[in-house]
């Protein structure tokens, strides 16, 4: 069975005052993330991994759509979202 789930990598601007190395966040079904340093875990993805690609694509749109929000008034960070996939 293949469980699909997104990495978000959060990248401050030039002009944000906190420069940090890039944070990696993963999602599945839930709102907060399932992951943060590492890829999850098969038992992680097996409850919170989305079934499908589409299902995938979709969540990622939303996610855009938030992050877009914030990071065109803000302009502090950029955020790049990939569709990953794994088998279980």
């Amino acid at each position: 069975m293949i469980k699909y789930f997104l990495k978000v990598s959060i990248n401050p601007t030039p002009t944000n005052p906190h420069q940090w190395p890039t944070k990696i966040e993963y999602y599945g079904k839930r709102e907060s993330p399932i992951g943060g340093f590492m890829i999850p875990s098969t038992n992680y993805l097996f409850l919170f991994g989305f079934g499908s690609y589409e299902a995938a694509e979709k969540a990622k749109e939303r996610r855009m759509e938030f992050y877009n929000r914030d990071d065109n008034k803000f302009k502090t960070f950029t955020h790049d979202i990939e569709i990953m996939s794994a088998e279980i």
